[in-house]
């Protein structure tokens, strides 16, 4: 038997939740239920153990550069205390992983990648590395990291931890002591709600800062798991490496357009990123939602006319819309919105859906969106 590497909060989530593997963590799934913190994740505030996504550290004097190199996104007008999303490419334009980098300082970046990829992406960064010389350092395992998600998000830290964060913008982050912890405060998240995260470079002191926000009163925070976040993620749009994203499928073709720095001379796979941006993609991400009763799952193909489309990559029953959604590549032809569609269940039958564009839900752009279905 394989044996589970574990969070620093690992004994409350023995005590309170229901847990499971999860790349190659034993991590809680649900607390109470997935849709009770669903819920409370639009509705207040929720707070998740992250302590399994990767950390790694890029230090040197040509960091910027090395980092650059591998990314579609310019780096160079990355501010000091500012975030940005983008993906690690391949020489084909294929996604080796998609990433969060904070720039701590001129030549010093702090990245955050997924818990699944983070042995790749430590080999992928060193293979690229020669001429460039890198300090590459995981952290993973000596930090820890929480999410606080939600509307009530910024109030609760400001009563529980006395921060005061209303000047941090989106993908902006601060370094700050914490019960005697240094940790950096990052305002990023994944579930379609503003939030924050916080990682410390000492993950024992972590438990600390979980309980003294958990013991905060007045702000609806309770404990939320992997099993919530990934119905948030869905309803937000965000797509998941493995699902939505993969080596064999490029930023163009997964709806990340907007990452893509046109003017940048070069970047690893550069060619096929710009062919596509000029002459289009045979397939695309979109969303789907479904108009009979019925839940879209992984792999589960999409027809129109007799005709296969595409398939579904991510697929759950929406708590706050009520039904179930998905998102998945089609047939650039047939990825207009609107455009009805049939979902080949498990035993055969064929339920009618309709192609949307993602996000679902997400409160910082739209409120309580619902698609034009409901």
């Amino acid at each position: 038997m394989v044996d589970l590497k574990v969070s620093p909060l690992h004994q409350y989530h023995v005590l309170n939740a229901r847990l499971s593997e999860f790349s190659g963590y034993e991590m809680p799934i649900w607390y109470s239920s997935v849709s009770e913190e669903h819920m409370a994740v639009r509705a207040a505030c929720g707070l998740f153990d992250i302590s399994h996504m990767g950390r790694v550290l890029v230090e040197g004097n040509k960091a910027t550069t090395h980092l650059d190199h591998l990314i579609p996104t310019d780096l160079s007008r990355l501010e000091v205390e500012r975030g940005l999303y983008s993906t690690l490419l391949d020489r084909n334009g294929g996604i080796v992983d998609d990433v969060v980098i904070f720039r701590l300082a001129e030549n010093r970046y702090f990245l955050v990648v997924n818990a699944i990829n983070l042995d790749k992406d430590l080999k992928y960064l060193a293979s690229n590395n020669i001429e460039y010389s890198s300090t590459i350092t995981d952290v993973t395992m000596r930090t820890a990291m929480i999410a606080i998600q939600g509307p009530n998000a910024e109030s609760l830290l400001q009563s529980a931890l006395n921060l005061a964060l209303k000047n941090v913008r989106r993908f902006g982050f601060l370094t700050e002591t914490i019960l005697g912890s240094e940790v950096i405060i990052s305002r990023t998240g994944y579930t379609g709600e503003d939030g924050f995260e916080i990682i410390a470079y000492d993950g024992s002191h972590m438990i600390e800062i979980w309980n003294r926000l958990l013991s905060t009163g007045g702000f609806g925070l309770r404990a939320c798991a992997l099993g919530a976040r990934d119905t948030l993620r869905l309803e937000a749009g965000f797509p998941l490496y493995g699902y939505e994203l993969t080596q064999e499928i490029t930023p163009v073709e997964a709806g990340l357009s907007w990452l893509i720095s046109r003017d940048k001379v070069h970047f690893l796979g550069k060619q096929k990123i710009t062919e596509q941006l000029d002459s289009g993609t045979t397939k695309m991400r979109v969303g789907i939602v479904m108009k009979e009763r019925g839940i879209p799952r992984h792999g589960y193909m999409v027809e129109s006319e007799g005709r296969a489309l595409g398939s579904v990559t991510s697929g759950t029953y929406s708590p706050l819309l009520r039904t179930g959604i998905a998102m998945g590549y089609v047939d650039r032809r047939a990825a207009e919105v609107s455009k009805n569609v049939l979902i080949r269940m498990k035993d055969g039958q064929a339920k009618r859906a309709m192609v949307t564009r993602p996000p679902f839900y997400d409160s910082l752009k739209y409120g309580h969106k619902r698609t034009d279905s409901h």
